[in-house]
């Protein structure tokens, strides 16, 4: 059995023990563990930028642009099952619904599409 796509980045590591694997509210939250959208951007960017740059064959920067898709999943999931078709603000444990998240933040899904159109400039 496989677990679902990762939905967004956590912004503190899951072992420190301020970590609160389960939360209801952003108020009582101040993001001790629950996974920020926005960041996920940034991070593939940085995939895929560098990985590209240690990976010199046609072959291997596939492998990096599959990689980068794979990590889309959820995100693309989310947009999909919106009402709002966007991404939220910062989801619960595992992608929850956040009921105290804006249902879509412009920034989210920006960065995302930066990782699109960076990869569409890509020379494979």
């Amino acid at each position: 059995m496989t677990s679902a796509p990762q939905k967004g980045d956590r912004t503190i590591s899951k072992h420190r023990n301020q970590l609160r694997r389960k939360e209801m509210s952003i108020t009582n939250s101040c993001n001790r563990g629950p996974p920020w959208n926005w960041p996920l951007g940034y991070f593939l960017r940085a995939l895929l930028k560098f990985d590209s740059m240690r990976r010199t064959t046609s072959e291997g920067k596939t492998e990096t642009l599959q990689q980068i898709a794979k990590r889309l999943a959820g995100p693309k999931q989310m947009i999909h099952d919106s009402p709002w078709a966007g991404l939220q603000e910062l989801t619960n444990e595992g992608g929850a619904f956040c009921s105290d998240s804006c249902p879509s933040q412009a920034w989210s899904a920006s960065t995302l599409i930066d990782v699109y159109e960076e990869a569409a400039a890509m020379k494979l």
